[in-house]
């Protein structure tokens, strides 16, 4: 007697970003794009730090890639940061007219993103608690992609989260960078996010 066995077949969906098609995209946040920064080495920023209407006062200014001990890094921090917290800008014309973001991070070791105030993105961070620490560990290691950052998977954002939290006019991503070991040896994080509502990758 012949025995059947059921199969379950899963479809992905995949959104692959190449150095090739990201110049036809609608960068919301680039390469050149300003963020304000600030090394956590023994006390945290103000707890609102992720909020739109929080004033980064006395926080630093670059540009590009950020951390410590990774041979990539655009702007360099101390080594006894223990965490980091960065907020990028970006301007939306008509936010009812994007219904697709993603969102390209390399980083090391992981990360917690907030768009106006709303958490959107978790990487190797524990759930609880919901507002880490500023000494906090990432419960996993992640090394940077570097150069094979492209072909990247990006996380895709729709309209459910979306319309949620983006809005016309200014909009703020706000990110909590940890590393894995208490005096780990490096920290990265380097993002891009993208508009691909009317594009096919």
């Amino acid at each position: 007697m012949k025995q059947f066995y059921p199969f379950l077949f899963l479809t992905i969906t995949i959104l692959c970003i190449t150095e090739k098609n990201e110049a036809q995209l609608t960068n919301l946040i680039g390469r050149d794009s300003v963020y304000s920064y600030y090394a956590a080495t023994d006390a945290p920023p103000p707890s609102d730090w992720y909020m739109p209407e929080f004033e980064p006062d006395g926080w630093s200014a670059d540009t590009f890639s950020i951390g410590f001990g990774e041979s990539a890094v655009h702007t360099v921090i101390s080594p006894a940061t223990k965490s980091l917290y960065i907020r990028y800008p970006f301007y939306i014309n008509n936010a009812d007219a994007i219904d697709a973001v993603s969102l390209v991070a390399d980083y090391d070791d992981g990360y917690v993103a907030y768009l106006n105030g709303k958490e959107i993105i978790r990487r190797n961070v524990p759930e609880y608690p919901v507002f880490p620490d500023f000494d906090d560990l990432a419960n996993r290691s992640h090394e940077t992609e570097g150069s094979r950052m492209y072909p990247v998977l990006g996380f895709y954002l729709d309209t459910m989260v979306l319309d949620t939290c983006l809005v016309t006019g200014k909009n703020l991503l706000a990110v909590h960078v940890f590393n894995d070991s208490t005096n780990g040896s490096d920290l990265y994080f380097n993002l891009r996010a993208y508009n691909v509502t009317s594009g096919s990758y």
